[in-house]
């Protein structure tokens, strides 16, 4: 390596320290005065580091998609050109299962990389919920899920979360949705709005084989005694299949174990599926409600309850009364 190139990979690394420095003194700050009550910022500086704290997740995420893709992209594209022959030739020669065990090797390398910011996401909201454990900082006062399901088994579900912040203030907010059968996270079309004037944004958080997880930040944040609602909306692919062929099929969920419920309700749109009973086998109390519209042929099933405890279990079952 000659002098003047390992004066410019010197200088490489004093940047990339730099930077690292700044972006973790500014993270740690933050965290400390948001999350932690370190310090006396008032609610509009709390509100204002909350949405620096964001833009610096994004421009992090941004610049390690950037440095993955991007580079790699026109490094590829660079050498490409004057050696396109020579690579032609080499893969050609290539032994016969090496190109498959590098791929395999890539993809290994991007699920590793998955799952460091899926731990990174779920690590900052627990670190952000820490204050909440010993009292609950939000009161629910309604939390609603609205599924359409189609005659193929298909899914569709709105659900609409309205609270109440009783201490400190709230910026983000975790959801969790479960399932079978497995799906990307591209086919759920997750999305998120604020319903009373604020933004809200999100970064998937978890991706397992049936269960999928958002961290949703909410802009600016929500201070003490202020209420906000969120209007979430995602798909599910055959999430309802043995009720389409015929069998019973159920919906189970367990409340967040730091939040009490005022009123919680689940309502179930079915089309073309004949005269669907819907029973509660859960711990969450309640009562169920099911009609139809002969007309239009759309069963509509509907579960109902007051005051849910923190971390009640929810199961709902759905059977095709109408083939019995």
């Amino acid at each position: 390596m000659s002098t003047s190139e390992r004066q410019n990979l010197n200088m490489r690394w004093a940047l990339f320290w730099v930077f690292v420095a700044l972006f973790a003194i500014t993270t740690v700050g933050t965290l400390l005065a948001v999350f932690f009550g370190i310090g006396s910022p008032s609610p509009q500086e709390r509100s204002i580091l909350v949405n620096v704290f964001v833009v610096e997740i994004g421009a992090a995420v941004a610049a390690l998609f950037y440095s993955l893709f991007r580079l790699k992209g026109h490094r590829d594209e660079g050498e490409k050109a004057p050696a396109e022959n020579h690579c032609e030739l080499v893969e050609n020669h290539r032994p016969q299962g090496q190109s498959a065990e590098k791929s395999a090797a890539n993809d290994e390398e991007l699920q590793a990389l998955r799952r460091i910011i899926a731990d990174i996401l779920a690590t900052t909201y627990q670190i952000y919920h820490q204050s909440g454990r010993q009292q609950p900082a939000l009161e629910v006062l309604s939390q609603q899920r609205i599924f359409t399901i189609q005659s193929d088994g298909n899914c569709s579900c709105v659900e609409l979360f309205e609270f109440r912040v009783v201490q400190g203030s709230r910026a983000m907010e975790l959801f969790s949705i479960s399932g079978e059968p497995d799906v990307s996270m591209k086919d759920l079309c997750f999305s998120v709005e604020a319903r009373k004037g604020r933004q809200a944004v999100y970064l998937p958080a978890y991706d397992g084989p049936r269960e999928k997880r958002f961290v949703v930040f909410i802009l600016p944040s929500v201070e003490i005694n202020e209420e906000e609602e969120l209007s979430v909306a995602w798909c599910w692919p055959k999430l309802f299949q043995h009720l389409y062929e015929g069998m019973p099929d159920r919906w189970e969920e367990r409340s967040n174990p730091h939040h009490h419920i005022k009123r919680m309700r689940i309502t179930f749109r079915l089309h073309g599926l004949g005269r669907v009973v819907l029973r509660n086998l859960g711990e969450a109390g309640g009562h169920c409600a099911s009609t139809q519209d002969e007309r239009t042929g759309i069963s509509e099933c509907s579960w109902e309850a007051y005051e849910v405890g923190p971390g009640s279990r929810v199961v709902l079952q759905l059977d095709r009364g109408g083939k019995r």
